[in-house]
């Protein structure tokens, strides 16, 4: 009998997910890049899944696609800004025969995450992100005079995402724009701009695969206002 690639100890009902390739527990790097994971052989999943929380510090989690096991003939790399903030969780088509994980400590002290990374052959049409609520905001939330909040995505999401915005006065003094940031809170995209009215306001936008934010700031040097804004990102599955 034939058992196919992908079945545990010859039996004939598939292997689903495979084994952490990533050191147990907490993992403390400095500044700079430090390779996590070797180069790996993943052919035998149809998929990686990567779930990275970061604990202390900033970082990007870099995966390098390789055509060889000695690590050099590069197929790309794709790469997601992490902090103690926004985490990741994704799941990705296996790209080449082999891969790496590196982890680029952005910040000036070391950072810290936790870090599972497994083979999987639960994978959709395309790599996604299986999170279900990925929703952040508040209600009544109130802006000092001439202060400002940032407000962050509890996990990394690419796709559509849905922006709810009432303010509690009609002054429009309440200004917010929501943007794609990297592991530092620094805008890199712009997604919606000046967002600045007395009534509700309501839009559809789509982000690409980094930590989406949003800023409000309140333009009245004398009072505070207030305001109840959520931003919805839908999965990707």
């Amino acid at each position: 009998m034939t058992i196919l690639s992908g079945h545990p100890d010859y039996q004939e009902y598939a292997q689903w997910q495979g084994p952490n390739l990533a050191p147990a527990g907490t993992i403390t790097f400095p500044p700079g890049i430090t390779t996590i994971i070797p180069v790996t052989p993943v052919t035998q999943f149809a998929g990686t899944q990567i779930r990275c929380l970061g604990t202390g510090g900033r970082f990007r989690l870099i995966i390098r696609y390789w055509l060889d096991a000695a690590g050099t003939v590069s197929m790309g790399s794709d790469g997601f800004s992490i902090n103690t903030t926004t985490g990741l969780l994704w799941t990705l088509h296996q790209n080449s025969p082999y891969l790496s994980i590196d982890l680029n400590n952005t910040g000036a002290g070391n950072a810290t995450c936790v870090l599972w990374v497994n083979g999987t052959n639960i994978i959709a049409g395309r790599s996604f992100s299986p999170v279900v609520n990925n929703r952040f905001g508040s209600t009544l939330l109130s802006v000092p005079a001439s202060g400002s909040v940032q407000l962050t995505a509890p996990w990394i999401h690419s796709g559509w995402g849905w922006l709810s915005w009432t303010p509690q006065d009609s002054s429009a003094k309440l200004g917010a724009e929501v943007a794609n940031v990297d592991e530092g809170g620094n805008v890199v995209a712009h997604l919606i701009d000046n967002i600045q009215t007395a009534g509700t306001f309501t839009a559809l936008f789509q982000t690409a695969p980094d930590p989406v934010a949003v800023f409000i700031n309140n333009s009245d040097g004398a009072l505070a206002h207030s305001v109840t804004v959520w931003v919805t990102l839908g999965t990707t599955n």
